[in-house]
């Protein structure tokens, strides 16, 4: 069985450039399981059948990703493209490169055309089932968040808004470019080389390791003009490295970070530059960096979490849910939100539910060792020795890390507990287990 699930995952990472987490492998393992059951055939013939059959093969490659979207999301960068790059009478070409089911490549053309733009969309993704989705046009409540609220309005210039529910109109989407493309493997793109204005590339380098993310970097470097912009997440822009080779450099506007394509020229002085400025400081105060706000008035994490646990503690699963739906918070918290959501479902031993955020959690940020503690006790209390052990492990991992660079981070998650309990359990379960 180890043998079957390492080629099952050699294979997703292949055909698709996804580089599955060990905490998100069992939920892939049982979704096979079931399509092997249900075929009536062998483990081997099953893998047989993911090298000759496209349909079964994406069927796979759509669990193994997240698809988390919604409109607007991560405002911010819609607001720095509304008040500095969106010109009226300016024509675009704008690419949103892994589209998922569709929102982020109507928030941007809805955004472009309340700008006055005559934009040129092209959506993209590897998931099929999803463009399908997209193609439909219908949207439910949950493609809409608090974050990107102040922007729901313009919405109602390509389709019919109301409150937490969109449908968008056959004019607008026969005017998007809506195909398949795997960044990982395709290399012919949708549109002329260098002609794309603003791509957006977000929250796919979660699932890539550091060589495929060097790779698709490149490859996009060869889709944008100069001048072109690159948006990727909050989350993920730490984890670009643009080395003399790539044309593209840092650029931000307040706390919104993106990549700008320039010249070899501008590239040689950006990084002359760069190595004239003094290094920041190694020390870090994680406490702080928990509880930091923005200028929009969001909420700290710290303080959500107080709500949030006071309610559960209460008893007030439900009060606890709708305080993190309608909750204003940082963009850049999605390990955190995700998070609390699996505690809000445990609470409510809605325990498969909470262990997919849990998962997402960890996904997102793979040093977020409360995800990986609360997976190891789901596997621990559903008889999955497997997961159990690799959380706890992948726990303990971290936690080590942490106290040998001796600095701890969410230690507002502890309650009244310390690393040490946290990291002592985690090896006292792992003992119970060997």
């Amino acid at each position: 069985m180890e043998d079957f699930e390492e080629e099952l995952m050699r294979l997703i990472r292949e055909k698709s450039g996804i580089n599955v987490s060990f905490s998100h492998r069992s939920f892939i393992a049982k979704f096979v399981q079931s399509r092997i059951n249900e075929l009536g055939i062998s483990y081997s013939e099953y893998l047989s059948k993911l090298e000759s059959d496209n349909e079964e093969l994406i069927l796979v490659i759509d669990e193994a990703a997240i698809n988390e979207t919604y409109f607007f999301r991560e405002e911010k960068q819609f607001d720095y493209l509304e008040k500095h790059v969106f010109k009226c009478g300016w024509k675009p070409v704008i690419w949103s490169a892994a589209c998922s089911t569709g929102e982020e490549a109507l928030s941007l053309l809805a955004l472009a055309k309340h700008c006055g733009c005559d934009a040129e969309i092209y959506a993209t993704d590897i998931d099929e089932n999803a463009m399908r989705a997209m193609k439909a046009g219908s949207y439910p409540p949950h493609a809409f968040r608090t974050e990107g609220s102040s922007f729901f309005s313009m919405l109602s210039e390509i389709g019919d808004y109301h409150p937490k529910c969109f449908k968008t109109s056959a004019e607008t989407l026969s005017k998007i470019h809506i195909s398949k493309f795997n960044l990982a493997v395709d290399t012919i793109f949708p549109m002329q080389e260098e002609s794309v204005d603003i791509l957006f590339m977000r929250n796919v380098f979660i699932y890539f390791d550091n060589e495929t993310r060097n790779d698709v970097i490149k490859k996009m470097c060869r889709a944008l003009k100069k001048g072109g912009l690159l948006f990727i997440s909050v989350n993920e822009i730490a984890s670009v490295n643009c080395d003399e080779s790539i044309p593209l450099i840092k650029d931000h506007w307040d706390t919104v970070y993106f990549l700008r394509k320039v010249s070899d020229e501008e590239k040689k002085e950006f990084l002359r530059k760069k190595t004239l400025r003094p290094k920041p400081s190694d020390e870090t105060n994680s406490e702080a960096a928990e509880t930091q706000t923005t200028s929009s008035g969001n909420l700290t994490i710290d303080a959500l979490y107080k709500k949030i646990k006071e309610k559960i503690d209460e008893g007030k699963a439900d009060e606890a849910r709708k305080i993190l739906s309608t909750a204003n918070y940082r963009p850049d918290s999605a390990d955190l939100i995700l998070y609390l959501s699996g505690i809000i479902e445990m609470k409510k031993n809605n325990l498969d539910d909470a262990e997919k955020f849990f998962m997402k959690s960890s996904i997102i940020n793979p040093d977020f060792w409360p995800a990986f503690f609360q997976l190891g006790m789901l596997g621990r209390k559903n008889g999955k020795q497997k997961m159990s052990r690799d959380n706890f492990s992948k726990c303990s991992k971290v936690l080590k890390d942490y106290a040998k660079k001796k600095k701890m981070c969410y230690t507002f998650l502890m309650d009244s507990f310390s690393e040490d309990y946290f990291l002592k359990s985690c090896e006292s379960f792992l003992s119970e287990e060997e």
